[in-house]
């Protein structure tokens, strides 16, 4: 695998990895909206690389509209992340408006932090 430059694609507007083609625009207006209606936690406990997170029991707690938007930006960022580095390891990604936004491994947790922002490994690769 090659490093790739990510950038927006000219047909759905979303960085992502190349494996699964395009995501379909329903799932990608419900990631959008529950990420507007999120509230967002700032992760306190990693100042070597700030962002915020949400968190999938929390969500569902709270509305069944909350619950399956998060599942929809999980489903989304499953299917159709590229990968980014830290700290030598690989996270499913995809750049979603201003933000970045990441996966741990049981979908538990969704992270983002501002596109632009610094403290990756190295390039991305598109998957």
């Amino acid at each position: 695998m090659t490093s790739d430059t990510v950038t927006p694609c000219p047909d759905c507007g979303l960085a992502h990895g190349q494996r699964e083609g395009h995501p379909p625009p329903a799932l990608v207006h419900r990631a959008r909206d529950y990420i507007a209606a999120s509230e967002w936690t700032f992760a306190k406990t990693m100042p070597d690389n700030p962002h915020w997170y949400v968190v999938r029991q929390r969500a569902w707690g709270t509305s069944r509209e909350l619950g399956e938007g998060h599942e929809a930006l999980f489903e989304l960022i499953r299917w159709f992340y590229y990968l980014r580095w830290w700290r030598g390891r690989g996270f499913r990604s995809i750049d979603l408006d201003e933000f970045s936004y990441w996966i741990m491994e049981d979908g538990t947790v969704i992270n983002r932090k501002p596109a632009d922002a610094a403290g990756w490994d190295d390039e991305s690769r598109l998957c």
